[in-house]
């Protein structure tokens, strides 16, 4: 993975996660492939795992979950109580001025749910 702190190509690059701006509104983005991630979201992603009591474990390779943008967070966690789905993190706003939650789907993949609060 590579850190992206310099340079100076006029394209703009953007959080995969929170939709944030380099430079304008982070100032470090880490690259993947074809995807960025900045310092806040891996804080929060490591948060996450250690109240569920894991570590980040770099053992496995492989998607670990798909993030679903909505325009309304609860009203979808409402929804998916309703029909019987287990929610693992109830709703909740992060620092990066968003609302988040975790769900599994029927195989156990774990699901997100993510709405801009900008």
């Amino acid at each position: 993975m590579n850190s992206t702190n310099g340079g100076s190509s006029n394209r703009t690059l953007r959080c995969s996660f929170c939709g944030r701006e380099k430079p304008r509104q982070v100032k470090e983005l880490i690259a993947g492939p074809g995807v960025y991630i900045c310092p806040d979201c891996v804080a929060l992603c490591n948060q996450i795992l250690q109240q569920k009591g894991e570590g980040p474990s770099y053992q496995s390779l492989g998607y670990k979950h798909l993030c679903l943008q909505t325009d309304d967070v609860d009203a979808d966690v409402a929804r998916l109580k309703a029909a019987g789905v287990k929610i693992t993190t109830e709703p909740f706003d992060t620092q990066i001025n968003s609302r988040i939650a975790f769900f599994e789907d029927p195989d156990g993949i774990m699901l997100e749910l993510w709405q801009d609060l900008r």
